[in-house]
């Protein structure tokens, strides 16, 4: 199964962590996974065609800035290639993709803004300086 992700200088911190505990999963349930990397969206297309070639059941796209920005194209990509794939978040569900495993963007957004208008306590209490 291969994952698209961005390639090097990524602003996800944990990328490369993220890529080593699928490889783990991977093997311990005997599948082999393909780390593929896209820099831009013209990258989009040859990495596609290379998940074509490898014969891939189907196709994790990794949460990067690069592809929550391209969520139409991605899905419209997977669609013309037959590949299942699955997205990090909603929004490229409703682009068009088969289905995301992560939140809604919106809505996470939405529940932060509400949470600025919550009553907080500010503590009167001082750590002594000496």
């Amino acid at each position: 199964m291969p994952i698209i992700r961005s390639r090097g200088g990524s602003p996800i911190p944990n990328a490369d962590v993220q890529s080593k505990t699928l490889q783990t999963a991977a093997q311990r349930l005997g599948l082999q996974l393909h780390v593929l990397n896209a820099i831009t969206p013209s990258d989009f297309d040859a990495v596609f065609a290379r998940v074509k070639e490898l014969k891939a059941n189907a196709l994790m796209i990794a949460q990067d800035v690069v592809f929550n920005t391209q969520t139409a194209e991605l899905a419209e990509l997977a669609l013309r290639y037959a590949i299942p794939a699955i997205y990090p978040t909603h929004d490229f569900a409703e682009a068009g993709g088969l289905m995301s495993y992560g939140t809604d963007l919106r809505d996470a957004w939405r529940q932060a803004s509400k949470a600025r208008s919550l009553p907080t306590c500010q503590s009167s209490r001082r750590a002594n300086s000496r």
